[in-house]
């Protein structure tokens, strides 16, 4: 320990009380026996080291309120990101279902200019999965998949990623499709024809039943049926009942792209339609 006297002077000390070194004033110089190891142990023991560990440190610590702000500006910057990613999303997956239609609408033109004229058929599937299968002449697939650039399967089904956008593909469970992608104009009753405002019907797939080939080009723009929808998206709120179709159930609880919904003419113009629209009217 150290002591400062009245005269100036500076006595240095062991804990046990001991004089260890005094400096005096009067001479300059230290004087009484000085041991300096005794003195730097007891320096650097007493006066140094306290010295460093006592020294105030500064404080990162955040305060429970300053930790509440945070977290509170956190949750508020996430409701204004997620309904704005939700948006983009959307829109993504809108732009990539109407470029997968369209697809399906220059794939039939094509189809089409090398076959009279006519759509795909006859004897269609009223439910179209974004698949093919040479030995399955129900699907559209099976006639499109040359005009995709896809080569013909060895075997069994295999699936079309451009029938279908990325929404439908996220949606659907398996490497098949698992429900169907569209649904065809089959007409209000799902009987394979239309009618037209005089009363007469018409099969725009064909009816290989009564050996009706499908409708050609001219034929469809003399009935007035260009701008008439040809194919639509399709999810549980449609006008599918299970007792028209065993698919049924297995359809989207929802319109996958929200308010909008697909829709491809006879024209071949692919359009976006409200999902409110009543699946049941031909135009």
């Amino acid at each position: 320990m150290g002591y400062t006297g009245f005269s100036g002077d500076f006595f240095l000390c062991d804990a046990a009380g001991g004089l260890v070194w005094h400096r005096g004033y009067l001479n300059k110089k230290p004087f009484l026996d000085f041991d300096a190891r005794r003195f730097y142990e007891i320096l650097l023991a007493d006066y140094i080291l306290p010295q460093m560990n006592t020294r105030q440190r500064p404080q990162f610590a955040f305060t429970l309120i300053e930790l509440l702000v945070v977290i509170a500006i956190l949750a508020v910057l996430l409701a204004l990101a997620v309904p704005a990613l939700q948006r983009a999303l959307g829109k993504s997956d809108l732009a990539g279902g109407v470029s997968s239609i369209k697809q399906i609408g220059v794939a039939m033109s094509l189809y089409a200019a090398d076959n009279n004229q006519r759509l795909p058929g006859p004897d269609m599937y009223w439910g179209q999965n974004p698949e093919y299968n040479t030995g399955d002449t129900k699907l559209i697939g099976t006639y499109l998949y040359p005009y995709l650039g896809i080569s013909q399967p060895t075997w069994g089904y295999r699936s079309i990623k451009a029938m279908a956008g990325p929404a439908y593909w996220r949606v659907n469970k398996g490497a098949r499709p698992s429900f169907p992608a569209y649904i065809a104009n089959f007409g209000p009753e799902v009987m394979g024809y239309l009618t037209l405002p005089d009363g007469t019907r018409v099969y725009p797939w064909g009816d290989k039943t009564s050996t009706i080939p499908p409708m050609n080009y001219p034929a469809l723009a003399s009935a007035g049926l260009m701008r008439t929808w040809v194919l639509r998206d399709i999810d549980a709120t449609g006008p599918v009942k299970n007792n028209q179709a065993g698919w049924a159930g297995t359809l989207p609880k929802s319109p996958i792209y929200g308010k909008s919904r697909l829709q491809l003419n006879f024209d071949m113009s692919a359009e976006v339609v409200s999902s409110s629209l009543d699946m049941t009217q031909n135009r």
